[in-house]
């Protein structure tokens, strides 16, 4: 299984499981194609696989539900999801 990815405050990850999902790590690939094991993922990218999975679920969501909306009665859950998957939701001054 692999996951790639970038997150601001994270950077590029390249991510490898080899059990199905159980652990995860963090990889590099040379220039001659084989791939470096760097160390467990949440070792060198603290929250990383739990920012992964709450994005899924972000996905999951908008997939049945439909957008996000940041006002009614799906409100709280909406921000809670994007919340859990690293976005910081603010009102615009505008």
């Amino acid at each position: 299984m692999r996951q790639q990815g970038w997150f601001l405050d994270v950077g590029k990850f390249d991510l490898r499981s080899f059990d199905g999902g159980k652990n995860w790590y963090a990889v590099n690939r040379k220039e001659d194609g084989s791939v470096i094991i760097e160390g467990p993922a949440e070792e060198l990218f603290p929250g990383v696989i739990a920012r992964i999975e709450a994005m899924d679920k972000l996905g999951e969501y908008v997939k049945k539900n439909g957008p996000i909306n940041l006002s009614g009665k799906n409100a709280a859950e909406g921000l809670n999801l994007l919340n859990k998957a690293g976005f910081t939701v603010e009102k615009s001054s505008k």
